[in-house]
């Protein structure tokens, strides 16, 4: 039997489905919603999400998820208009977090091009760079970027979170959690990466695995 859930990211919506054996429903059912519950609530790296700065994890970005969708087309206005007057680091990247969290993604690639051509070498910015990338679907990009950022003597957990998560978008399971579990080594309190794990292994109807993680 298949067990799904569609969760609202943005202007779109993910389905998370996971197939189980009913073998003793009520155990079964009971087992599923509980997986269920975690994978609509998993922070996946690739939303706009907060990333608090410290221990290899760049800058900090806003949290949208929470938001109503009028108040993020509100943020949208207001990190717009200051992106006009200033287009710092920090705004360029609070504000494509914010198109992002509308679904606006091919303009927050845009909008960090703009910030690439002026923050060549900055980590921050490749990293929203490929965030942004992924969440328009070109996968192949992102990933591009991610490899030319992470630093193998300094990783980032941040940016090998949204690795994983590509991945795992991709199909490559196995590989997402490799790279979640090589974040945790360097953020092994950093409450996304267990979320992100959880989810992997939901995705890959590992259940048990998914509930423990």
């Amino acid at each position: 039997m298949i067990y799904c859930i569609r969760r609202a990211r943005g202007v779109r919506t993910a389905l998370f489905c996971a197939e189980v054996r009913v073998v003793d429903r009520q155990k079964s059912i009971s087992r599923t919603a509980k997986m269920l519950a975690l994978a609509g609530v998993a922070a996946l790296a690739l939303n706009a999400c907060a990333s608090p700065r410290g221990a290899g994890g760049g800058t900090a970005t806003p949290d949208f998820s929470g938001m109503s969708n009028e108040a993020k087309h509100a943020a949208v206005q207001d990190l717009g208009a200051k992106y006009q007057q200033s287009p710092s680091k920090q705004t360029a990247i609070y504000f494509a977090a914010a198109l992002r969290a509308i679904g606006q993604t091919s303009q927050a690639v845009s909008v960090l091009e703009q910030a690439r051509l002026r923050y060549k070498n900055d980590s921050d910015v490749a990293l929203a760079y490929a965030k942004a990338l992924a969440a328009d679907g070109n996968f192949n990009r992102a990933m591009k970027v991610l490899d030319a950022t992470i630093r193998p003597e300094r990783p980032n957990w941040n940016a090998l979170s949204v690795q994983g998560a590509i991945y795992d978008q991709m199909g490559q399971n196995e590989r997402a959690r490799s790279l979640y579990n090589q974040a945790l080594v360097i953020a092994p309190n950093e409450p996304s990466l267990y979320a992100n794990l959880g989810l992997s292994f939901a995705m890959s109807n590992k259940l048990e695995q998914a509930e423990a993680a």
